[in-house]
């Protein structure tokens, strides 16, 4: 098996267009990091948004009569409603090997996606030549570093 990139003598305008692909594509990774944020923020705010908005206020009726129970309609779920409710379920699960526990599903499945996200922006129009260190493909995962000082 051959590794696939190669040092090579490119022209100075072929590795400006690729530093700025580069820059471009860790811009990218630490707006996603943002956008995730703030999309955790905006979700619960919506979902009271949509309760206050669709709450009912019902009469009060005592003893409901045998014509207004039969005129009810049972609880019928949209399919979106049905795969969201499930899916939340499934990811609340805990992932576990032999006797350990090693976190909930979605901890893993959102840590996956999320990881392959930055990977393809790493790979993603490098090209097949090797620049120096600093300006590597990994420019997109520099920016999810933590610094301490």
């Amino acid at each position: 098996m051959k590794w696939p990139y190669e040092i090579t003598n490119q022209p100075d305008d072929v590795k400006h267009a690729r530093r700025i692909t580069l820059d471009r594509y860790g811009f990218y990774a630490q707006l996603s990091a943002v956008a995730v944020i703030i999309l955790l923020q905006v979700v619960p705010l919506g979902r009271w948004i949509v309760k206050v908005a669709t709450a009912k206020r019902a009469e009060y009726d005592a003893v409901p009569t045998a014509d207004a129970a039969k005129t009810q309609k049972p609880n019928r779920q949209s399919w979106l409603s049905r795969t969201y409710q499930r899916s939340t379920w499934w990811l609340g699960d805990e992932v576990r090997i032999v006797n350990c526990t090693l976190g909930r599903k979605d901890e893993w499945f959102f840590g996956a996606l999320w990881a392959a996200w930055l990977l393809f922006l790493c790979i993603n129009e490098t090209g097949r030549g090797k620049l120096q260190p600093p300006t590597s493909p990994c420019a997109a995962a520099k920016t999810q570093q933590t610094t301490t000082t």
